[in-house]
């Protein structure tokens, strides 16, 4: 590590990574920071409470109706129904697996580039990301994740970290310098 004249603790040296964004695990890390972001308490209850709405509103109308509910056509309905649904899910699953795919091999994801962070926050090839639009710092498997939104990231790979720094030390730095800015 090539430390700065300005600099004189060497645990407040900028720390280098590399990154190219086609090693990185975005279901992986999509898939955490949802399970991070989902409703909690009465928020998580009001699809179920929507549905049972939906239902019990069906069925009043199908009564009111005079409908016998298991009766043929009444069942088909419904058969009829959930195939669609069961099917219009598969071919939403497919198309994001396909377009996951495309987004991976883009020639922009397949350069490797040097990520520096420092006091000031992460310079990306020259772009400088404050701390102060950094909202959070969380821990995965391979990566240290710097959150600009919920789901908006940028990448911090372990792999790429500079002889001597351990991730610990990256988020024991990161967060020092976030409590400073």
């Amino acid at each position: 590590m090539t430390l700065s004249p300005e600099i004189e603790r060497p645990e407040d040296q900028p720390i280098r990574t590399g990154l190219r964004l086609a090693d990185f695990p975005h279901g992986a890390a999509r898939a955490r920071l949802m399970r991070r972001a989902q409703p909690r308490g009465a928020q998580a209850l009001a699809p179920l409470v929507t549905m049972a709405i939906f239902l019990l509103g069906g069925a009043l109308w199908i009564g009111l109706f005079g409908m016998d509910l298991l009766s043929l056509p009444v069942l088909s309905a419904i058969a009829l129904a959930l195939v669609a649904q069961a099917g219009g899910i598969g071919v939403l699953r497919l198309q994001a697996a396909q377009l996951a795919s495309r987004i991976k091999e883009a020639p922009y994801r397949q350069v490797e580039e040097t990520i520096t962070i420092g006091p000031e926050g992460i310079n990306r090839e020259g772009r400088l990301i404050p701390w102060r639009l950094i909202t959070d710092v969380v821990e995965m498997p391979g990566h240290t994740l710097a959150l600009l939104s919920p789901l908006e990231t940028i990448p911090l790979p372990h792999a790429g970290l500079e002889d001597g720094v351990t991730p610990e030390a990256l988020r024991e730095r990161i967060a020092r310098w976030r409590a400073a800015s």
